[in-house]
């Protein structure tokens, strides 16, 4: 029921705007949703025979969560070429799972192709996210994601 109460002229208005309130709080709140935005330091053993190491900062909520970052890795080939990437990632956490998708990689050191990443990590902890990549060029290996 409504917790309107009625007089002659209508309902009281500030009691009757407090119910959107009461249905609310079924829903989860959000401080329950892991807590993603931040700085994190990320290392990924790639496929390729050599490791990649940079950061993520996750620094803009969408909703639903969903977040918007930048993640910057560097590595060194097997030809002992240097070369850093920065993409820009779109977050999303779903339970215990975090998705991390690259897109529209800049190389800040060196040139190439590179494909955008795309890790699925699962929560291991308030401050780690281990799992895998596959990248869009089918490159894989492990992920391990740690707040700074």
């Amino acid at each position: 029921g409504s917790s309107c109460k009625v007089r002659s002229w209508g309902c009281d208005a500030t009691k009757a705007s407090a119910d959107p309130d009461d249905a609310s709080r079924e829903n989860k709140p959000a401080s329950a949703e892991f807590q993603i935005q931040g700085n994190w330091s990320v290392e990924y053993a790639g496929s390729n025979g050599f490791p990649y190491r940079g950061t993520l900062q996750v620094h803009e909520t969408v909703g639903n969560g969903i977040y918007r970052g930048v993640m910057v890795l560097a590595y060194t080939n097997n030809q002992g070429q240097s070369k850093k990437v920065q993409q820009d990632t779109r977050v999303t956490v779903r339970g215990n799972t975090v998705i991390i998708q690259g897109s529209n990689p800049v190389y800040l050191l060196g040139s190439g192709k590179y494909d955008p990443d795309t890790y699925t990590v699962s929560i291991s902890g308030a401050n780690v996210l281990r799992g895998e990549n596959n990248d869009t060029g089918g490159a894989g290996g492990a992920v391990v994601i740690t707040r700074n």
